[in-house]
This record gives C-alpha cells, structure tokens and sequence, in this order.
C-alpha cells in the first residue's frame, strides 16, 4: 500500500509510526544547517511554495488583511491593538452608513483612524471609524477638529 504524501514537502517516505522522513529530518536541524535546508527546500520547491501562499491569501483574505494592517502599523509605531472583528462590528453600530457623508458605505470602505497615526493617535477600538473610500483619501491625516469645521462650512462635498 503507497503511503499518503506529506502535506508539507509532498514526500512519501514515511516511518512505519506516520511521520514523513524528511520533514523529522528537517525538525532535527537547528540554526545554520535547519536555515540550509530551507534555502535548499524553496530553491527547489519556489513554485510550490508560490501556490501554497497564493492559495492561503486568497481562502483567508480577512486574516491576511488584519495581518498586513498590523505590520503597517507596528512599523509606523503606533500603539495598541485592533480587536478581532473590528470591521464587521463598527459596521453593524454605523448602520452600514459613512459617518462622514452619511451615505452607504458599500464594499468600497475604509477603516480610518479618527485620531490619525501620524498625529499621535492609537490604534485601538475606540479611535477608528468607517468611512467610504473617498471621503477617507480626501480626509487624510487632517486632526478631527480641523476636519470638522471643513464639514460644517461645505467646503467638503461628499
């Protein structure tokens, strides 16, 4: 009976308990070998490697986001960090409704902090709102105050 081919490196060499040979192989390395044989694995497997990353940016998009929007931030500087769901649950209490033009949102939205990062502001839950595309490109990283008053004297038209 042919054994089932590892997951991870597609080997089917297995030891009679289940493991794949090479991939134990692998776990056993450690610092400069373990780092070899990973440059060694992709250089031989980059278009494996390739599909696996593509397939699992696109089964969990959500995730991927939130981890990109994270590494942006960390290296921005900003302090705190967003709550799961975030998105969904800030959409859910606005109604679906751009709180700066007080139209649809649609699929077309951003996550904006109020208080922007470059000012100063955190990342954290109660410092974000929604807010269609264009009316978060034309906001930009403008103080809420002074963003308000652009509002109130219909210098923005949304």
């Amino acid at each position: 009976m042919a054994s089932k081919p590892c997951r991870i490196c597609g080997s089917t060499d297995r030891f009679p308990s289940g493991p794949c040979r090479p991939c134990v192989k692998a776990k056993a390395l450690t610092g400069d070998a373990r780092r070899e044989y990973q440059r060694a694995w992709y250089a031989k497997n980059k278009d494996k490697h390739s599909e696996r990353i593509r397939r699992h940016r696109a089964k969990n998009h959500a995730k991927v986001r939130e981890a990109e929007r994270q590494k942006e931030n960390a290296r921005r500087g900003a302090i705190g960090k967003l709550g799961k769901g975030i998105e969904s649950d800030l959409f859910r209490s606005q109604s679906g409704l751009c709180v700066c033009c007080d139209r649809p949102l649609g699929s077309n939205y951003h996550l904006d902090h109020i208080m922007p990062l470059a000012l100063g502001g955190t990342n954290t839950d109660d410092n974000v709102q929604l807010l269609r595309a264009e009316c978060n490109l034309r906001k930009g990283a403008m103080h809420p105050d002074e963003w308000r008053k652009n509002l109130l004297h219909k210098s923005y038209t949304g």
